[in-house]
Parts: C-alpha cells; sequence; structure tokens
C-alpha cells in the first residue's frame, strides 16, 4: 500500500504465539457481519523484514514466490521448498514486479515507469516512461490480465484523485501505455475472475471493489460497479488474489488479517488473522496451490508498535482450506 535481520527460531516461535494471540483478540472485538465466518490462523514463512512487502505473485513453473519492498526498491526471490531467499535491487521504490514465461524477464511498476529486469545483476531498463508520475508520485500495485498485458496503478500521497490505472502494450513492436482510469487515489489489488470476462479492482481509499466488464481481445473494460464494501472495522484494503472458487482474497492495511469475499453476493466469507497490523498482499502457492503467502509492512508504524509487533514486514503463510489459480504470467510484450 503506502508507504535481513534472522531471528532465532525459538524466540521467534514465542514472539509469533504472544502476537497471534494479540491479533485473534483483536479480531474477535471486531463486528462480524458475515454468518459462518471462518477464522484460519497464518505463520511466518521468512523473516525478511520489509520496509513495505508487496507485489506476491507466486511462479507455478519456478515453484517460486515473487515479491516487492517498495520502499527499500529491491525484488525478493523466495523458495519455499529450501528456504532459500534472494534479492536484487532496482535503484527506484518499486510498487510490483510480474514474471515472464517461458522467459526469465520480469516486468516492474518502478516510480517513473515500467521497467524490465533480465538478471539480477543487471540493472532494470525502461520499457515505457510515464510522464506525469512526478515525485513523490509513483507506480503502485498491478498484475497481468489473462492475455498477459501488464496493468499498473499509480498513487500521489499528498494529491487524492489525482492518478491512474494504465495498460502496458507493443502494438506493432511499439510499446504503448494506455490510460484505462482517471482520478484514482490509491491504486491496489487487481485480478481477474476465472473466466476472464470480468476485471475485479481496488482504489483503497474507496474502501470498495468494483467489478468491470473486461473485453480479452481488446482489453477494455466497461460497466463498473461495486461488488463489495469494506467496513471501516476492517481496515484498508490493500492487494488482491482470487481461489479456484472465484472468491477474492485482500490483504488488509491496519487490520490484522487477510478477508475473504464472494464477489457475486459482497458477503465476507473467512479471515485470515495476522499477528502484525499492515497487511499487504496475498498469493496462493506451493506445490498444491494451497498455501496463502502474505506480505506486511514496517512502514506507517511507530517505534512502540514495532516493538509491540516485531514480525511486522515479514512474509507469512496460511493454509486456508482453498486452492488458488496460477496468476497470468506476463507475455514478455
Amino acid at each position: 500500500m503506502r508507504t535481513f535481520n534472522i531471528f532465532g527460531n525459538q524466540i521467534c516461535n514465542k514472539l509469533f504465539k504472544i502476537n497471534t494471540i494479540i491479533g485473534i483478540l483483536i479480531l474477535l472485538a471486531q463486528p462480524i457481519s458475515a454468518q459462518n465466518l471462518v477464522l484460519i490462523n497464518s505463520k511466518i514463512a521468512y523473516h525478511c523484514q520489509n520496509q513495505l512487502g508487496e507485489g506476491a505473485f507466486w511462479d507455478s513453473k519456478r515453484q517460486k514466490l515473487w515479491f516487492v519492498d517498495i520502499e527499500k526498491g529491491e525484488v525478493h526471490e523466495f523458495t519455499p521448498a529450501n528456504q532459500t531467499h534472494k534479492f536484487r535491487k532496482t535503484g527506484q521504490k518499486i510498487g510490483t514486479v510480474v514474471p515472464a514465461y517461458p522467459a526469465s524477464s520480469l516486468i516492474l511498476g518502478l516510480e517513473d515507469g515500467i521497467y524490465i529486469s533480465t538478471s539480477e545483476n543487471t540493472k532494470p531498463k525502461q520499457l515505457a516512461p510515464i510522464t506525469e508520475l512526478q515525485k513523490p508520485a509513483r507506480l503502485n500495485d498491478g498484475k497481468c490480465d489473462p492475455q498477459g498485458r501488464f496493468w499498473v496503478g499509480g498513487l500521489h500521497p499528498q494529491d487524492i484523485g489525482t492518478s491512474h490505472l494504465y495498460r502496458y502494450q507493443r502494438d506493432d513492436n511499439t510499446p504503448k501505455v494506455v490510460t484505462v482510469l482517471d482520478s484514482v487515489s490509491i491504486s491496489n489489488g487487481i485480478c481477474w475472475s476465472l473466466d476472464g470476462k470480468t476485471m475485479y479492482y481496488i482504489d483503497t481509499p474507496t474502501r470498495k471493489v468494483k467489478a468491470f466488464d473486461f473485453e480479452g481481445n481488446t482489453g477494455s473494460i466497461s460497466n463498473g460497479k461495486t461488488c463489495i464494501h469494506i467496513p471501516d472495522s476492517l481496515g484498508w484494503p490493500d492487494g488482491m488474489t482470487i481461489d479456484s472458487k472465484g472468491n477474492l482474497w485482500i490483504g488488509m492495511w491496519g487490520g490484522y488479517c487477510v478477508t475473504s469475499w464472494s464477489p457475486n453476493t459482497g458477503k465476507l466469507l473467512a479471515k485470515v488473522l495476522v499477528a502484525v497490523p499492515n497487511v499487504t498482499s496475498c498469493a496462493f502457492g506451493g506445490p498444491k496451490m494451497a498455501d496463502l503467502f502474505i506480505t506486511t509492512a514496517r512502514e506507517g508504524l511507530t517505534q512502540e508498535q514495532l516493538k509491540k509487533y516485531p514480525n511486522s514486514g515479514d512474509l507469512f503463510v496460511a493454509k486456508p482450506g482453498v486452492k488458488g489459480v496460477q496468476m497470468p504470467y506476463w507475455n514478455g510484450r
């Protein structure tokens, strides 16, 4: 959203248990509007201590999780099977990352435009500038549509409603950035329905998920309508993904949880309890797509809060009892 120390396992486990209890008490104190609400626990997957973790993307072809630290300008690569972790610097703040397949490149949304990264040892190369992105404005969350086109939105921390949602594509081998939505404040979660006919989108301050009719051949959207209203008590909706049943999973900034919703009924179905306040994004992954990986942030917390929630910024994982689907790779164009 907005804005590597490794701890001993025994200490971390004790802290996790204490913080989980605190998080559960906070969540149980919140009003529950849905019947038969499922509560799911999470645990730490890796102690990465991101300042502002975001952009979780599971790469099933390589069995890796990609995510970013926005403030540090880092792209992270985590392999759960052997707990291998590495990262590369981009030189700018970064909003999101999506890998290509079968190519090994990554498409990135940085501060001033869209970039490609072909190696952890080389500087990212700009594919297309976005001229209206003047600091402190920058690109934020993004994903690819079912056809492999890259979508990314912006934010301006001071001027509400002045950002945009963009679509990047190459027409006749000419790079092109199309402005799809304007008057955006903090562009965040974006994903597509299982049949590819609907695009779901979050502009965080609205506390709404909007559903748009999506035309795959052209990438155009229309008939935007609100399908989910997020109550204030749950925090601010951030990054989003979809499961194999078509339900949406949303990281809640300030909410200590990931929430799951039916976009058809607008009902809250489940909460994944996370023992830190600022939960930013999530992605289904693992060998069976049954693990939900969750990024978090230290950003926005006081020193007192960081002492209370020392695992803020770490990567979490949960077993929600449903499977996810592979998010689309970048088509390399």
